[in-house]
């Protein structure tokens, strides 16, 4: 009996979407899915396809509502996120996330710019497979044949070389942009393994295994990591130059220390030295003359320093994840733009209620002064 190819193909495809649909609504329930429903609900609301709103938060895990749309957000006709390889045949060449080509993304980049100065690296440098694990996973039952993401079935070769401690199996595939999407977003420290609520860390040498025909994620990679180690350190600081992967050693003889790459600079307030001047004193003022013609303000809750140079007026704090209103500076809610003083000024420019007011009075009191004007040229017919 002959086989419909085509038939089998859209079969497939309809169950992987069914399976996905399950496992976002499994995420919507769990903890960390109902603390993002709001923003989901309001991004819907928007305008959003609904299915690119859930593979972002799926994939991506954005860490507020502004990210997210930022990834979902087509600029100069760039979108926001990296390209993600598409798992549906149908839809080869296409991303995953927003269905568009390569080309039509950040991270793309012509083959006639690539560097073909890739680093080396020699997988069997490292212990990339753990034979317990294998051992086990081979004579469990338990162990499923599909991929906990993309539901395709796992061979026997890519199962074993997958494994991982806790058990949760997942193809090369949504592995390998599983970590790119990390990495390349610097979130290299203590990447956990997929599967929702599962606290297993993958380890250094898994990660570096999964990526090993990557030479340029590689290296991105290992900085991304070196820095993280840097900063940990409480005797290192990253060296403030912007163009040195260097650090500043700590020094009990001076604060005034330099880099391995020569960059001199004061080790506490990390600019360059500063005489007798205190670094408090040399920060406020350098600070003060940053701030000059800037839209800044303190998170309500910690009082970090923020600064508003796009986007709508809910803002979450880098430091604190606090959630505010740039306008009233009262604490952010689903519903807080439908009702209330800022009621509709979600995405108005302005720095204060009061300025809106100070606004509408003006143009208000414009508005008087033409029609004024038109009766008085009318009477003078």
């Amino acid at each position: 009996m002959r086989i419909n190819v085509e038939e089998k193909l859209i079969e497939q495809i309809d169950r992987n979407t069914l399976m996905i649909d399950n496992e976002i609504q499994n995420f919507l329930e769990s903890d960390e899915g109902q603390n993002i429903r709001a923003d989901i609900q309001l991004l819907n609301e928007m305008g959003f396809n609904k299915k690119m709103i859930n593979k972002v938060y799926i994939l991506l895990r954005p860490e507020n509502i502004e990210r997210a749309i930022d990834y979902m957000t087509e600029i100069n006709g760039k979108y926001q996120h990296n390209f993600l390889d598409s798992t549906n045949p149908k839809e080869k060449n296409l991303c995953f996330i927003c269905k568009r080509p390569r080309q039509n993304h950040m991270d793309y980049i012509p083959n006639d710019v690539l560097n073909e100065e890739n680093i080396n690296f020699n997988t069997n440098e490292f212990d990339l497979v753990n034979e317990d694990i294998i051992e086990e996973n081979k004579k469990s039952n338990d162990i499923s044949d599909e991929c906990e993401v993309c539901f395709e079935e796992i061979n026997k070769e890519d199962k074993i070389k997958n494994a991982i401690p806790c058990g949760h199996l997942f193809c090369t595939h949504c592995w390998f942009n599983y970590l790119k999407t990390s990495i390349l977003d610097a979130k290299v420290d203590e990447i956990k393994c997929m599967n929702h609520g599962c606290k297993e860390y993958i380890s250094n040498e898994f990660i570096l295994k999964q990526i090993s025909e990557d030479n340029n994620l590689i290296e991105k990679y290992l900085k991304f990591k070196r820095r993280s180690e840097i900063i940990k350190d409480e005797n290192k600081k990253l060296c403030p130059n912007p163009d040195c992967d260097s650090y500043l050693q700590k020094s009990e003889n001076s604060k005034y220390v330099k880099c391995e790459n020569g960059h001199i600079y004061c080790y506490e307030c990390l600019k360059p030295p500063h005489g007798n001047k205190s670094c408090d004193y040399t920060l406020e003022k350098e600070f003060m003359k940053w701030k000059e013609g800037k839209r800044v303000k303190r998170c309500p809750r910690c009082k970090i320093y923020t600064e508003k140079n796009e986007g709508c007026n809910h803002m979450t704090c880098v430091s604190c994840k606090y959630q505010w209103c740039w306008l009233c500076e009262g604490k952010y809610s689903y519903g807080h733009y439908d009702a209330g003083k800022c009621s509709g000024q979600q995405f108005t420019k302005a720095d204060s209620i009061e300025e809106i007011e100070k606004k509408k009075i003006i143009v208000d009191y414009i508005k008087y002064l033409v029609v004024y004007y038109f009766l008085l040229k009318n009477q003078s017919k």
